[in-house]
């Protein structure tokens, strides 16, 4: 049976060793745009403070998979699926177009939540939600410094992981600013007490927090 797992978040790598123990006959695949392994996302956020992040962050590097028969192909996109023909089309491998399959798994995990008001304008503005994302934000980060110019960063969105990054890059003595939609930070998780208490210590470290901001 071919088995080809698309993702390689927790739900996917969990996936592909379960099912190898459970058969030791399958041919699983997985397919990643990512190429540095399976790694912790919650850490992405800790991605400033910590020289070696691109290290440190990794579970699981994908050449431990394949000591599991497990087949990695990453740095690829899965553009098509035939379901008729259960098909994959691929791109980004050379010489390889279609990969055949018998079940297929989506574990695409979360995707960054871009306001339809900002869809046109992309180029203006980066995203924080993979390994990827967080190596060009450094080398960003890196660039600036190298010209003497000292960041100051604009996070949209004062919820769980904007106020963690924005405290993040706040201990290494980046300027920041918090444009939140909302009249407290982390109205999700946290009461206004709470919140309250929140705001005063990102202030505290020097970061400014703008509230009722709706950017357009």
């Amino acid at each position: 049976m071919k088995i080809i797992i698309i993702g390689s978040g927790i739900a996917g790598i969990s996936f592909a060793e379960k099912f190898r123990e459970l058969s030791a006959d399958a041919k699983i695949t997985l397919l990643t745009k990512e190429n540095d392994g399976y790694y912790s996302r919650p850490l992405l956020s800790l991605g400033f403070s910590q020289n070696d992040i691109g290290q440190s962050i990794i579970i699981k590097p994908f050449n431990e998979l394949l000591n599991e028969n497990i087949c990695v192909i990453s740095d690829v996109k899965v553009t098509r699926i035939d379901r008729n023909n259960q098909l994959l089309y691929i791109k980004g491998v050379d010489e390889i177009e279609t990969l055949e399959y018998d079940k297929l798994i989506l574990a695409l995990g979360s995707a960054a939540f871009i306001p339809p008001p900002f869809l046109p304008y992309q180029d203006c503005f980066y995203l924080l939600n993979s390994l990827i994302d967080l190596k060009k934000l450094r080398k960003l980060r890196q660039t600036l410094l190298l010209k003497n110019k000292h960041p100051h960063w604009a996070i949209i969105g004062g919820g769980l992981i904007g106020c963690e990054v924005a405290s993040d890059l706040a201990l290494v003595n980046d300027q920041v600013t918090i444009f939140h939609a909302m009249d407290r930070l982390m109205e999700r998780q946290l009461l206004a007490d709470d919140s309250e208490k929140l705001i005063n210590v990102l202030q505290t470290s020097g970061i400014n927090v703008i509230l009722n901001q709706n950017v357009k």
